[in-house]
């Protein structure tokens, strides 16, 4: 299943993004802004993915900052779509923060992150979990096959409109009226809505130690 969350800062999409990656008992965040510490293994590159991936539940892979975040992900691609290709039966959850820093506004995408999207199926046991600020973060090629698009509050007219055309003027008019950490979900198979306006159902801390309140992105 592929996944895009999108909303502006401080509305807790890195907090739903971990939430939802904790359906699956394998997982690995690319976090270039550092904003997850909810595993010990947390690696500068992706040198040790695949082998890691047979032993932990989880890793966080924080390239930093600079022109070398979006090398850095295609080679936590490479590593795990080959770890992916040798264990096919098992369930994986990619989480990608912040799309654009990942260069996902671009319809040129590495090829082995291209290759993970299309194995991302729905029912497939591979999860692709998207965040970005905006929709034109992530190119129309993704949106256009994600299973799920869920929107935090949006106000930007330009936002709307491209929101309104994948999801029509309901949607759209929903998404500018919602308050602070409530969030609608469009299923793009079934061309349906829902809202979640409760966000005690998908409160997780991205701290490894306990915290009071939400975590602020």
């Amino acid at each position: 299943m592929i996944i895009v969350v999108i909303g502006f800062t401080g509305q807790g999409k890195s907090t739903l993004a971990a939430y939802l990656a904790q359906r699956c008992p394998t997982r690995v965040i690319f976090d270039p802004r550092g904003q997850f510490h909810t595993a010990p293994d947390v690696l500068p590159d992706s040198s040790e993915v695949y082998e890691l991936l047979d032993e932990k539940a989880e890793l966080i892979v924080q390239p930093g900052r600079g022109a070398e975040v979006e090398r850095a992900f295609a080679h936590v691609c490479y590593q795990l779509a080959n770890w992916v290709e040798d264990n096919p039966a098992e369930r994986v959850c990619f989480v990608v923060d912040e799309a654009r820093l990942a260069g996902l506004e671009s319809k040129a995408v590495p090829l082995d992150f291209d290759w993970l999207l299309r194995s991302s199926r729905e029912g497939s046991p591979i999860d692709i979990i998207i965040t970005c600020h905006r929709p034109v973060d992530v190119s129309t090629n993704i949106r256009a096959i994600a299973n799920r698009l869920i929107f935090f509050q949006v106000r930007l007219p330009t936002d709307l409109a491209i929101i309104e055309d994948q999801c029509g003027p309901e949607v759209a008019d929903k998404v500018r009226l919602l308050l602070d950490r409530q969030f609608i979900t469009w299923n793009n198979s079934r061309q349906q809505y829902r809202l979640v306006a409760n966000p005690q159902s998908w409160r997780v801390t991205l701290s490894s130690q306990p915290t009071v309140g939400y975590v602020r992105e």
